[in-house]
C-alpha cells in the first residue's frame, strides 16, 4: 500500500490563493487594518500572519491578480506570486 502524500496548509493556500501581498507588521500594528478587511469583504480572500526571525508580516492572499494589484496599490506591500511553473 502506497503512503499518502501530506499536503501542508501553505501548499493549499498557495494553490487556492496564488496572488499574495505581504506587509511588514509595524510595532504598533496596522492602523489601516479595518480598511484592509473592508477591502476584502465579499471576496474570497484570506489573510494569515507569517514570521521571519523577529519580524512579523501579514500575508493577504487573493484568487485574482487584479484584486492583489488593487490591494497593493491602496495599502502597499510586496506582491508574491505563489504559482509555480
Amino acid at each position: 500500500m502506497a503512503g499518502r502524500r501530506k499536503t501542508t496548509t501553505k501548499q493549499i493556500i498557495d494553490r487556492d490563493y496564488p496572488y499574495q501581498v505581504e506587509l511588514k507588521l509595524p510595532w504598533g500594528g496596522f492602523r489601516a487594518l479595518d480598511g484592509m478587511y473592508a477591502f476584502c469583504r465579499g471576496s474570497k480572500i484570506t489573510a494569515h500572519p507569517t514570521r521571519r526571525g523577529l519580524e512579523c508580516f501579514m500575508r493577504w492572499c487573493f484568487q485574482e491578480r487584479t484584486l492583489a494589484d488593487n490591494f497593493r496599490a491602496e495599502f502597499g506591500g510586496r506582491r508574491i506570486d505563489a504559482i509555480t511553473s
